[in-house]
């Protein structure tokens, strides 16, 4: 059976694509709200030298993770400026595989947090929560997967030292100006084909059915299948490519307030799972390290939660009783 019959094929599309455009259209400039003005002030803490400074407070938290202080700066970076930059940051440092790696799945778990906080807020998630959520499941995660590195990392040597390159503010900003431009357009390039892929999708029931081969997955996740939408738009496009669906189906999927609550939880940890990872394998890091933690981390949080929500509900019922 052909994917479209003759006879729907024309009417079908012909909504699909203009309900996918209006909602795009909507969509798109609100998520420039969010992102150019946090761009911006990304752009202006990097070259004034206070992302650089944050390094000197988080040294101390690198030891607790085995991690150089040297390795705070991809870190700090990563949660301000996104992935790319961690990485521009990290290579030059000269850290050991071992290190890299334990980088990688912070910057992985906890990058972009105004950007995509801005974002998940707007899914209904409160911002305070969300960020320490992901910045304690990105250190206890690389905690944890540091003990398996523990003597590599004991050994490492001490990473090299960075040198500093004097740039022009106005060349600084017109870079910061072309590079944004690239990824506003990206991002509507992307949004419209999104959703008016969904919006095909979503007439032809595949979403529900694609939604039942993953509901395994989404089940051991912690997840009800209801949320396949969302998450699988956020695993493949992630929050910042994703969110204009994201946001779509938090409205419209029927979801109570604790399956959404969980989905943000997970989508926050464990997103963009096909682009990111593959960022850092050029750097040589096992895949495995850079897949499994935040799939294991996602669902620990979501777990964590939902056993927290059933001991209030028992502890209210008692104290009711």
């Amino acid at each position: 059976m052909p994917f479209f019959s003759p006879t729907d094929r024309q009417s079908l599309l012909k909504r699909a694509v203009k309900d996918g455009v209006r909602k795009g259209v909507g969509s798109f400039f609100w998520v420039m709200k969010i992102v150019v003005p946090f761009s911006f002030l990304t752009a202006l803490l990097q070259y004034s030298g206070v992302l650089g400074k944050a390094e000197l407070v988080l040294g101390p938290l690198m030891k607790l993770v085995s991690l150089p202080a040297e390795a705070a700066l991809p870190i700090v970076i990563g949660i301000f400026a996104g992935i790319y930059a961690a990485i521009a940051a990290m290579v030059p440092l000269g850290l050991s595989p071992e290190q890299m790696t334990l980088v990688a799945i912070f910057v992985l778990i906890a990058h972009l947090l105004p950007q995509e906080t801005a974002i998940q807020v707007k899914a209904g998630v409160r911002p305070l929560r969300i960020v320490l959520v992901r910045l304690l499941a990105a250190m206890t995660t690389i905690k944890i997967c540091g003990l398996y590195f523990a003597g590599e990392l004991a050994a490492a040597p001490l990473p090299a030292s960075r040198g500093t390159a004097a740039v022009s503010f106005s060349d600084f900003m017109l870079e910061w100006a072309v590079s944004s431009g690239f990824l506003c357009l990206k991002i509507f390039c992307i949004i419209l084909a999104v959703m008016v892929g969904m919006e095909i999708l979503r007439k032809k029931d595949v979403i529900s059915t694609l939604g039942k081969l993953i509901s395994p997955l989404l089940l051991m996740a912690g997840l009800n299948r209801k949320v396949a939408p969302a998450w699988i738009t956020a695993a493949v496009f992630g929050l910042l490519y994703g969110s204009a669906v994201v946001v779509e189906e938090s409205k419209i999927g029927g979801l109570s307030g604790k399956d959404l609550e969980y989905l943000q939880y997970s989508i926050g940890i464990n997103h963009a799972l096909i682009e990111d990872p593959c960022l850092f394998l050029p750097m040589g890091i096992n895949p495995v390290w850079l897949w499994l933690p935040r799939f294991l981390a996602a669902t620990a949080v979501v777990c964590l939660f939902r056993a927290w929500h059933r001991l209030q509900k028992a502890l209210s019922g008692v104290e009711a009783n």
